[in-house]
């Protein structure tokens, strides 16, 4: 089970922890089909910050004329970085995208050629002065890494990733953590079983939350077998406790993704 007070090692070469009461690690978007996603810890992340997402603002007119009218916001995207040890940066963007970097597997990572698709989820967990007790944390969703120059990995030099996403950032109470689970359909199945017990996270029919479509779930997805990303649901399952219930069976090797809150032990 994840724990939100790991500590991630003493100070060596390499790996320098400055936000010693910040724990970061991310879930990958495209890690194989488990229940749950094991989460990788990060250590050489100094901080993650974004830009107030964007949106394209619509003013919709009363049917039948008149002056009366609202907004709408439609789609939204923003920007943020990773500030990052330069050391640390090169073997953190292999495992992001799922290479093994050894003489054995890749042994070259490209620093700009990234897919367009998200890559991970990342936390941000903080934590109060004895390293321990949770204040509460940030999660980043769908994250697509963006064209960068190469840093050259020396000493304390910081360097910055820029990302981008399309879904709004957000935050987790205290005593909560985030959980990916990932289910393969076989073209009948339609229950599966979490591997933790969902918590409600938000009342998605709020009008101000207009990328939320499940009161239990950050986001359900289905991914077609051989494709590079997967299409979020809005309708169509239902989330009870630790089981996910699908109106209709996913096709066999298609992939159902799931990322929500439990509570820790």
């Amino acid at each position: 089970m994840a724990t939100l007070t790991d500590v991630l090692g003493q100070v060596g070469a390499g790996k320098t922890v400055y936000g010693r009461y910040v724990l970061f690690r991310y879930h990958r978007d495209l890690a194989a089909a488990a229940a749950p996603i094991t989460p990788v810890n990060v250590a050489d992340i100094q901080n993650i910050g974004d830009s107030a997402m964007s949106y394209d603002v619509t003013e919709i007119f009363q049917f039948a004329g008149g002056d009366d009218k609202r907004t709408s916001r439609l789609g939204g995207t923003y920007t943020g970085t990773i500030n990052m040890l330069a050391p640390g940066v090169a073997p953190f963007l292999a495992a992001l995208l799922g290479q093994t970097w050894t003489a054995a597997g890749d042994t070259a990572v490209p620093s700009s050629a990234f897919p367009t698709h998200p890559v991970a989820h990342f936390e941000a967990v903080l934590r109060r002065e004895d390293n321990n007790t949770h204040i509460h944390t940030k999660v980043w969703q769908e994250v697509k890494l963006l064209p960068m120059p190469s840093p050259l990995g020396m000493d304390l030099n910081m360097w910055d990733i820029q990302f981008e996403s399309d879904y709004d950032p957000f935050y987790l109470c205290s005593g909560a953590y985030m959980v990916l689970d990932k289910f393969t359909g076989d073209g009948s199945t339609t229950v599966f079983t979490l591997s933790q017990t969902a918590l409600d996270m938000v009342d998605a029919t709020q009008d101000h939350l207009p990328k939320w479509d499940f009161d239990q779930a950050a986001f359900i997805k289905e991914k077609a077998s051989g494709e590079s990303t997967g299409t979020r649901q809005t309708s169509g399952y239902t989330i009870s406790g630790t089981t996910l219930t699908a109106g209709t069976a996913p096709d066999s090797g298609d992939e159902v993704s799931i990322f929500y809150a439990a509570a820790t032990a």
